[in-house]
């Protein structure tokens, strides 16, 4: 039977929390790296707002604002880890989506969009990225959709906030 060397350590085991912890340190790495690019950049990095509601409210406000504003939500994870209560909701409006892959076929790279509710030290946020800085990435023939989802957006979270 061969053995490997004396110093070698056993693998980590990955476990659910473990797991929910490294996407919590990804997302708000993700989060802060947006609100910092953002100092350099004319339009914010993300659209961030704070709600008096609690997180449960929070989220229950965000799925009907989004399903008001003619979106279908496509996946939720909750990601709440020390101290940090994280819930992330996917969503899509398969219309634009099949008219934006028609348009430029590496648009779906950024979907379907998410919208994350977030809770720590008892303040509740709502927060997502800002599709005007993604539209840099793809062809001008999307601009006019871009700007039509960054409404949609900011309509979502005016409504989710209330």
């Amino acid at each position: 039977m061969q053995q490997g060397p004396k110093d070698a350590k056993p693998h980590a085991c990955v476990t659910p929390n473990r797991l929910k912890e490294d996407y919590m340190k990804i997302v708000l790495a993700f989060l802060l790296a947006i609100n910092m690019a953002s100092v350099y950049a004319s339009e914010p990095g993300a659209f961030v707002v704070e709600t008096n509601n609690d997180f449960a409210k929070a989220i229950k406000q965000t799925k009907q604002a989004v399903t008001d504003n003619n979106f279908r939500i496509v996946r939720e994870t909750d990601l709440s880890v020390n101290g940090f209560k994280i819930h992330a909701i996917w969503f899509c409006n398969f219309k634009v989506l099949n008219d934006a892959i028609h348009k430029q076929k590496n648009v779906g790279y950024m979907l379907p969009f998410r919208i994350t509710v977030m809770e720590h030290n008892g303040k509740t946020t709502i927060s997502t990225t800002n599709p005007d800085n993604s539209s840099k990435l793809f062809n001008s023939d999307l601009g006019s959709m871009f700007d039509e989802i960054t409404q949609s957006y900011k309509t979502i979270l005016d409504e989710a906030s209330l």
